[in-house]
Parts: C-alpha cells; sequence; structure tokens
C-alpha cells in the first residue's frame, strides 16, 4: 500500500513535470511567435513609411516645380513689357556716359 502511495506520488511528480514542460514549450512558441509578429508589423510600417515619404516627396516637387514655373513666367512677362517699354539705344548711351563721367574724375 505504501509503495502504490510512492508510485502515485511519482506518477503525479512525472505528469506535473511533463505539464510544466508542455506549457513552456507553449511560452516559448508564443514569444516567438509574438515576435514574429511584432517584425512582421515593424517592417509593414516601415514599408507604408517608405511609400508615404516618397509620395509626398514627389507631390512637394511636382508642386515645386510648379510655383518655380509660374514664377518663371512672371518674370519672363515683366521683362518682356519692360523691353518693350525701353528704349535700349538711349540707355545704352546714358550707361556709356555715366561710366565714362566716372572714368574722367
Amino acid at each position: 500500500m505504501i509503495q502504490e502511495l510512492v508510485n502515485r506520488i511519482h506518477q503525479a511528480e512525472e505528469e506535473a513535470e511533463a505539464m510544466v514542460a508542455r506549457a513552456l514549450e507553449e511560452a516559448k512558441a508564443m514569444n516567438f511567435d509574438a515576435d514574429a509578429e511584432a517584425a512582421r508589423i515593424l517592417a509593414d510600417a516601415k514599408a507604408k513609411i517608405k511609400t508615404e515619404k516618397k509620395k509626398v516627396t514627389e507631390n512637394a516637387e511636382m508642386e515645386a516645380q510648379i510655383r518655380f514655373d509660374d514664377i518663371l513666367s512672371i518674370g519672363e512677362r515683366e521683362a518682356e513689357k519692360l523691353m518693350r517699354s525701353v528704349d535700349i539705344a538711349a540707355e545704352a548711351e546714358a550707361i556709356a556716359d555715366f561710366y565714362c563721367e566716372q572714368y574722367r574724375k
């Protein structure tokens, strides 16, 4: 009878050890799965950020080019208007006279 009780205790200990080992393996698997999921989420986030950054940069560059073209166009129109309203020969003569006066002094 005592031997039977010792055997039952021993068997219960073995079952408990097996349960602990299984639980430990399950915990390791869960931890591995959680790490893998975290790595996947991080990789997805990095990819989305990279894509969004590229998109925003492209849009900003396009908008900047449009603004640049608009400013350049305004400058060209103003330059053409100024060229039509100025007597180039008279202005050239005035500039030449100015420098001649400067060198005479």
